[in-house]
């Protein structure tokens, strides 16, 4: 064997999200001693953590963009993009090839891949237990079978980040599959004073919600939950972190429901941990997840969180010890809990103390170890 093993970590972009921020860890801190990292990006904009990789991690970004893989536009570029990707692969030459990407942008990757002439393992990490594995509906039927015959052509290493995902592929999917939980940085945090968040919070309770605008994070369920929420309690605040394709609609139901005062939108921001120094509590309402570092990092810092009901939050909490559990369905539910650690002290403190010891062992340095393994085992039966 070479003495350092050429990795690709391959993606459509590279933007803010809790898929990047794996990506950018495995990145990052995969041994220099064993292994030769790239990353190779399909699209040339939304890239906007490539400025946080280590001078070592090697970056090769193709001239598409990202607009490019909307609705039709995605023909007029499929086959140059599976060519350009099959000529950079050959050029790294790459021992291993580990994918994060979804349905066409899979497919290009696979396809090119197989059209390459490296001999190369390929493992592809699936970070969301949503989306179509599990809904009905023809086109869900295309998305699903065209993962199915692309993973195919490579004998890909399928990697789930929990449980709940693992046995939903498992259904799904013939190939191999593998758990790797994902994991957080464990480095001491000290919060600076930012007399804008003071400003905004103006001496209210936080309660924060971080999370991309889609439509499978629930906002319109949180914010009919707010809405209750705040006919009771005056002195709060829902501070709204992330940008996506409902803002428009949140928008207008926080205007339509005179939550102006009451509920804060601030895009994406490189203050999250600042903003989270002044959080009381968190909140996670999402229909999916995959597994969610947000969370760890929330109960990291011994913030209480409240979570829905889905199969991975209860892979996580238990119900009044590390958090609360709410219906999904009932914003109702949420509201009531939201209110509970709004009015009491000592269950806040107790989920926030109980949450910080049960993470523990999802540190960054684990899920680097599970992924290394798996590289190097399968390495070895091909020597």
């Amino acid at each position: 064997m070479e003495s350092k093993i050429r990795i690709i970590q391959i993606a459509n972009s590279f933007g803010i999200g809790g898929r990047e921020n794996v990506i950018l860890n495995l990145c990052n801190n995969l041994s220099t001693e064993k292994f030769d990292v790239h990353l190779v990006l399909l699209s040339n904009d939304n890239n906007e953590q490539t400025a946080k990789l280590l001078p070592h991690v090697k970056i090769h970004i193709l001239p598409f963009s990202e607009r490019s893989f909307n609705g039709f536009k995605i023909v007029t570029i499929f086959i140059p993009l599976i060519l350009l990707l099959r000529k950079k692969i050959n050029q790294i030459n790459p021992h291993v090839i580990h994918s994060h990407a979804l349905f066409i942008w899979l497919v290009i990757i696979c396809l090119a891949i197989k059209l390459s002439k490296a001999k190369v393992s390929h493992f592809h990490t699936v970070h969301t237990s949503g989306l179509y594995y599990s809904n009905k509906g023809f086109v869900n039927w295309i998305r699903l079978n065209s993962e199915k015959l692309a993973l195919k052509l490579n004998d890909s290493i399928i990697i789930a980040i929990s449980k709940g995902i693992k046995n939903n592929l498992n259904k799904h999917f013939k190939n191999k599959v593998e758990l790797v939980y994902n994991g957080i940085d464990f480095k001491n945090f000290i919060p600076q004073t930012n007399l804008e968040i003071e400003k905004l919070i103006n001496d209210r309770t936080v309660v924060t919600y971080l999370s991309r605008l889609d439509v499978g994070k629930n906002h319109l369920l949180l914010l009919k939950a707010w809405k209750k929420v705040v006919e009771t309690n005056k002195n709060v605040v829902l501070l709204l972190i992330g940008e996506g394709d409902e803002r428009r609609k949140i928008e207008a139901f926080i205007g339509e429901n005179n939550l102006l005062n009451s509920v804060i939108l601030l895009g994406n921001r490189n203050d999250v941990l600042n903003l989270l120094s002044y959080t009381k509590i968190a909140v996670f309402p999402s229909l999916f997840e995959g597994f969610p570092i947000a969370l760890l990092e929330k109960m990291l810092m011994k913030l209480p969180v409240i979570v829905s009901d889905i199969d991975i939050f209860h892979e996580l909490i238990n119900h009044n010890e590390n958090g609360l559990i709410f219906s999904k369905s009932s914003f109702e539910d949420l509201s009531y809990k939201i209110t509970l650690l709004i009015n009491n002290a000592d269950l806040r403190q107790k989920i926030a103390i109980n949450g910080y010891n049960s993470i523990q062992k999802y540190s960054i340095g684990n899920m680097i170890k599970g992924y290394e393994y798996l590289y190097l085992k399968q390495i070895l039966k091909k020597v």
